[in-house]
């Protein structure tokens, strides 16, 4: 019988009595059926009367429904996963073989795994009483209970070995189950196991319900951790390098699929490979898979190309690609500092350098990440000195500046819409950043690999960006000082050193014999930025005016100090010095001091630099006396 809601409960033994009142049998009650035999005869001095004959009566089991039963899971007869075979010794194949009776014996019959649940099985007699209290305390399941039984069966589901829908099926319920986070404590070790071996099953349908849910159990920091260490990344980059060399077909046969199941593919590994790129151990186990991102920045590509000519690409899906995996690529690199100095020292500056010269369609999106990335690695020393040690710091510079040069002259000729300005801002001002950073690292390995039209061109780039502050009515809202103050700060980064110095002094040599200034010298921009700040001051009291103003006085009295390592009397002679008294510098330094500025920490630091230059421009050598 089945115990449905309405069943009487109580004992086993009542239980089956009241239900049998249902079908009009007592089991307890005896019938007789024929004639009775009745013997009397006498035993110890007693009289005794034996009576004889045949009774029917009624006899009731007690069956329990499985309300997961499905007769296509097969019973568990071994383990999970079978155990890789052990190495063992080369048989003697002259020796004579054994004969069949021997091989019988020596082979194990399977096993039914004790602990495994069966569900193909779809009544279960209840044949104890403890077995029926058992059976009445654990209804109604409760959710938790309910959420265990169902992955139990769709483990059953996922070990399935020669049936494809009910691997599907598996699949797709531990997604369901995913989507609500709260359940992710349900799915075992094993459960997300097999998950993850099922991504790399041979059928797509299969393989994309597998990746799918994988994507949804991240979500989870215990669960992302324990299939990163199952297997999980390398499941996911092994589908995403897949889905690059895949064969299309319409009559969908091993090995080919859909143009929309390829793009699946993508989609479902990065979005979990994203997630995991921000949990610090799983980043551990995606540096042993990818230690240079290669297959990151590949999928930052245009595609198809040389390397990859089969591999379609429709517009709607090649930018969320591009963008997500420029997206992993910058979570990985701004957050994991190890990670960052292993790009660098292994020669990825380039790469990460190609985000900022990126075309085609979602290119904004690889220019932040890009941006992103180098400001961040101007801030590490350990990554920037990779980078100084492959004697790629010029080339940083250099292509950092060409990158910023680009957004200004699209902010200039107004082909920003106002939609994608603030974020093209964005990249602009960690551009500048990434520029001043590398600044400072070439200056610190004396500079000699800068080149003096780069010098002219960062200083032609400062005057750019000051006026664009403000004189740009249409990017009124953009605080574009910031700009300008990170390229005067590369240029003061550069008067620290004779060398670079030097070329800032001069873009021409025939103005090194002579005592007025070269006009379109490097310094003379400074200067330039100077008179502009000190009247933005005035006028507008301008915070950022005054950080600008910071910036370009500490250049100019960098380059009054040298030769720097003078002392003493010595320090009265300087190379530049008359050249730029002669410039208008000691009234320029004068009124710097008088600007209203009201930035208590900005007046200090100008105050100092004016103090310098003055006392400086004030020796006997600039003054030819």
């Amino acid at each position: 019988m089945n115990m449905g809601p309405d069943a009487p409960f109580g004992t086993m033994k009542n239980t089956l009595k009241r239900v049998g009142c249902y079908f009009g049998q007592d089991p307890d009650a005896w019938i007789l059926s024929g004639p009775e035999q009745i013997d009397q005869y006498e035993k110890d001095g007693h009289a005794v009367t034996k009576v004889t004959g045949m009774y029917w009566g009624s006899e009731l089991h007690l069956f329990l429904k499985d309300p997961f039963y499905d007769p296509r899971i097969p019973i568990d007869w071994s383990k999970p996963y079978p155990e890789e075979e052990e190495e063992t010794e080369e048989e003697d194949v002259s020796a004579e073989p054994a004969p069949k009776e021997e091989i019988a014996a020596e082979t194990p019959e399977p096993q039914i795994d004790p602990n495994a649940p069966i569900f193909n099985v779809r009544l279960n007699e209840i044949l104890t009483e403890d077995m029926w209290q058992k059976t009445l305390l654990e209804r109604p399941w409760p959710m938790s209970l309910r959420r265990k039984r169902v992955v139990e069966q769709l483990f059953a589901k996922l070990k399935s070995t020669d049936n494809r829908m009910l691997r599907w099926e598996g699949a797709h319920g531990v997604w369901e189950i995913a989507v609500k986070k709260e359940a992710h404590s349900d799915l075992s070790t094993e459960v997300m196991d097999a998950v993850i071996r099922q991504i790399a099953a041979t059928e797509i349908k299969v393989s994309l319900t597998a990746a799918v849910a994988m994507w949804a159990i991240t979500t989870s920091t215990t669960q992302r951790r324990e299939m990163a260490v199952l297997g999980g990344i390398k499941a996911a980059m092994d589908m995403l390098r897949n889905s690059l060399t895949v064969t299309f077909g319409k009559n969908i046969k091993a090995g080919e699929v859909l143009p929309e199941q390829r793009d699946e593919m993508q989609e479902y590994a990065l979005g979990s490979l994203f997630i995991y790129s921000t949990d610090r151990v799983c980043r551990v186990e995606m540096m042993k898979c990818d230690p240079a991102l290669e297959l990151f920045f590949t999928l930052t590509q245009l595609l198809p190309n040389k390397a990859y000519p089969n591999a379609y690409d429709n517009m709607e899906w090649m930018v969320k690609r591009r963008v997500r995996a420029a997206q992993t690529i910058a979570t990985i690199l701004i957050r994991d500092a190890t990670f960052r100095f292993t790009i660098l020292e292994k020669g990825g500056l380039t790469m990460i350098l190609g985000l900022l010269q990126a075309g085609g369609p979602g290119y904004q999106m690889l220019w932040l990440a890009g941006a992103a990335i180098l400001q961040v690695c101007v801030l590490d020393d350990n990554a920037m000195q990779a980078v100084v040690d492959r004697g790629e710091v010029v080339k940083f510079f250099e292509d950092t500046l060409a990158a910023l040069e680009e957004i200004i002259s699209k902010f200039e000729s107004s082909k920003v819409g106002d939609a994608e300005a603030p974020m093209m801002f964005q990249v602009a001002q960690y551009t500048a950043q990434a520029v001043w950073g590398a600044a400072y690292f070439t200056y610190k390995t004396d500079g000699r690999a800068v080149k003096q039209s780069s010098l002219s061109w960062l200083a032609r780039l400062a005057l750019r960006g000051d006026h664009l502050g403000h004189h740009n009515k249409r990017y009124a809202m953009l605080e574009f000082w910031h700009l300008t103050n990170c390229i005067t700060s590369a240029l003061s980064a550069f008067a620290m050193t004779e060398y670079t110095a030097d070329l800032l002094m001069f873009s021409d040599d025939k103005y090194r014999n002579l005592h007025e200034m070269d006009p379109d010298s490097p310094c003379q921009s400074l200067m330039a930025l100077v008179r502009s700040q000190i009247v933005i001051c005035w006028d507008n009291h301008d915070e950022g005016a005054s950080r600008v103003l910071v910036a370009a006085l500490t250049g100019v009295a960098y380059l009054l100090l040298h030769p720097i390592d003078l002392i003493g009397d010595e320090s009265f002679s300087g190379i530049y010095r008359k050249r730029l008294l002669m410039a208008g510098g000691f009234c320029l330094m004068l009124d710097a001091m008088e600007t209203t500025v009201n930035d208590a920490h900005s007046r200090s630091i100008i105050n100092k630099c004016c103090a310098v230059s003055l006392m400086y421009l004030a020796t006997q050598e600039a003054w030819g006396a």
